[in-house]
């Protein structure tokens, strides 16, 4: 049987409290959940949370790259949208500058596109979201992934 260290409790009674309702008392809260993402990254990336503007380029695992999205989300809930833009604009110079092929994140990628063409029409920047988007959905289509595009259109 194995056995679990303190740590691991606590990481699924996190996980459990962020599944609960969010009228539920036993709720994480949101700036608890910034805070765990933030705890979690850093173990990573030594990345200083006030300064985006200042954060080096580096290749993400997929776990940093679902990390940053998730602490784009809290920004972005926080009605923080120009944060969540920087946050997500990172990732996607980071996967831009990585020696791999895009259409290998094709999902991650896909998956930043809606999240950062939200954030920028939250933002009012209605050519550069539209502009990001026809990127995302044109690497869809070369890849003929109907889901993925699917699920993009349906965002938009």
């Amino acid at each position: 049987m194995a056995q679990f260290s303190y740590e691991d409790f606590l990481k699924k009674e996190a996980t459990i409290k962020v599944a609960l309702p969010e009228n539920h008392a036993d709720r994480i809260s949101l700036v608890e959940q910034k805070k765990l993402l933030e705890d979690a990254i850093h173990l990573t990336l030594p990345l200083k949370f006030d300064k985006t503007d200042s954060w080096p380029m580096s290749i993400l695992t997929v776990n940093e790259i679902l990390s940053l999205m998730m602490y784009a989300v809290c920004y972005k809930k926080l009605e923080q949208h120009q944060k969540s833009l920087d946050i997500l604009s990172y990732v996607q110079k980071c996967l831009e500058n990585t020696q791999a092929d895009i259409s290998y994140y094709e999902d991650l990628y896909t998956r930043l596109g809606v999240m950062k063409s939200s954030a920028l029409r939250k933002l009012k920047c209605y050519k550069e979201s539209e502009s990001f988007s026809r990127t995302c959905m044109n690497l869809l289509l070369e890849n003929q992934n109907s889901s993925c595009l699917a699920y993009y259109a349906y965002d938009i």
